[in-house]
């Protein structure tokens, strides 16, 4: 078990979701996307995906809640999550 320091945040677990869209959609979906906890950022982008957001959460499980949720803003029609791992 590792301790954690006084005054250290806690680790949080984090991830990419790479967001396709339904046409004309990727700055309502962005904006959906946004809004939801744990959210860092999202930016609409160019290339294979639509909208790509990073999400900060405080373990695993809140991240795939988070996740779902992405998934059922309207407008979303595919996701692709990437965990980062350094």
């Amino acid at each position: 078990m590792v301790s954690e320091t006084a005054g250290t945040p806690p680790p949080m677990v984090r991830a990419f979701i790479f967001v396709s869209t339904e046409k004309e959609r990727s700055k309502d979906v962005a904006a959906g996307i946004a809004a939801l906890p744990y959210v860092a950022s999202t930016h609409v982008i160019t290339g294979q995906f639509d909208v790509i957001a990073l999400v900060e959460a405080p373990e695993l499980g809140m991240l795939w809640t988070i996740v779902d949720k992405a998934q059922a803003v309207p407008g979303v029609t595919k996701t692709t999550t990437n965990l980062v791992v350094e």
